[in-house]
């Protein structure tokens, strides 16, 4: 398999001649076509989960923008959430086997500790807009590092090339392109508790929206 075939792909798009050798290509091998679009799928998924770097993620989000598939991006992020959730059913099962084993063996063996189950991701919907009254700012509790994916909207239309995060006139992250309905962020797991102001920028620093948003965290 060709690890660069979805970059080349992408790339043939300012040279006619060589889209058309590729496409023929495409065409007669139907393994290449699938690998196509298989690395296709995974350059997707790894954009909705923020793990993708930012120079491919552009290239992405140009070619999705061209080929009128930006619609891609939430969704993948949505069904990478659902298969969290799913996920979270399987360690009930493995603790329980775990716990047969241990009873069968306990006069051979000493008990051993289980690992700690990964925390779920959390996924809140942000609005933009400035509010004056505290209690009604949007919040959210979670655990000590839990993970927290903020889904920041956009008032009207999406705005065009990147955008940059700053929480409390401090910047995290990296910048990244714009999504199609809204602008994925995922927050520091160590932020402490309290109110915070986000602010989606572009790079020059030029306001798209501000954000307000409470952080709480459970006692344990």
């Amino acid at each position: 398999m060709n690890p660069d075939l979805f970059r080349q792909f992408m790339l043939s798009a300012a040279n006619p001649e060589q889209r058309d050798q590729l496409r023929e290509r495409l065409i007669a091998d139907q393994d290449l076509s699938d690998q196509l679009r298989d690395q296709e799928t995974d350059w997707i998924d790894a954009y909705a989960a923020g793990t993708l770097p930012p120079a491919d993620a552009r290239a992405l989000y140009q070619h999705l923008q061209q080929t009128g598939q930006l619609h891609r991006i939430p969704t993948a992020a949505a069904l990478a959430k659902r298969k969290s959730q799913s996920a979270s059913v399987f360690p009930y099962a493995l603790g329980l086997a775990a716990t047969l084993l241990l009873v069968f063996t306990a006069v051979f063996h000493q008990p051993r500790s289980k690992a700690p189950e990964p925390l779920p991701q959390i996924t809140l919907a942000l609005v933009p807009g400035a509010l004056r009254d505290a209690s009604a700012t949007q919040s959210v509790t979670a655990k000590n590092n839990q993970p927290i994916l903020l889904q920041l909207q956009y008032q009207d239309t999406a705005p065009q090339g990147e955008c940059h995060v700053e929480i409390a006139g401090q910047p995290f992250g990296e910048d990244a392109p714009c999504g199609l309905d809204f602008h994925p962020y995922t927050l520091p797991p160590d932020l402490a508790p309290g109110r915070y102001t986000l602010k989606l920028t572009t790079p020059k620093g030029e306001l798209i929206h501000t954000y307000q948003l409470t952080l709480k965290k459970e006692v344990p």
